[in-house]
Parts: structure tokens; C-alpha cells; sequence
């Protein structure tokens, strides 16, 4: 990240000094409607949720296979 000192100073503002600018709150500002669950936004979840609980137990087959046949090479 690069800071760039702005070209010309401002001069604080004796009222503002030493705390937070006030910021008008928009109170009719609509809420979000809840998104849709759609069901490829299942699956996929679904899908991450086995990959990651199962990839211990791939790992350690895949290391089980790789010293059976380093076993029968030899």
C-alpha cells in the first residue's frame, strides 16, 4: 500500500477538532430481502462438507496404497 500526502493541507476545523465528523443515519433505508437457497448453493455445500471431513481418510489410504506397492516392488 502506497500513502500519498495530499497536495495541499487542510486546516482542522476548531469544532471538529478531536472527534468523529457526524454522519446523518438514513432510517428508511429498505432491508434486504433474505436471499434464495438455491440448490446448487446446497449441493456445493454439501460437496466442501465431504471433501473436507473425508480428506484425512484419502490421504491416509492414499499413503496405505503407496506402501503396499512399495512393498510388492521389492
Amino acid at each position: 500500500m502506497i500513502m500519498i500526502p495530499p497536495r495541499k493541507p487542510r486546516k482542522p476545523d476548531p469544532v471538529l477538532t478531536g472527534r468523529l465528523a457526524p454522519v446523518p443515519i438514513n432510517q428508511n433505508y429498505p432491508f434486504e430481502e433474505q436471499e434464495k437457497l438455491l440448490p446448487r448453493h446446497v449441493i456445493i455445500s454439501i460437496a466442501m462438507g465431504a471433501f473436507f471431513s473425508l480428506t484425512p481418510l484419502l490421504i491416509e489410504a492414499f499413503e496405505s496404497i503407496k506402501r503396499f506397492i512399495r512393498k510388492r516392488q521389492t
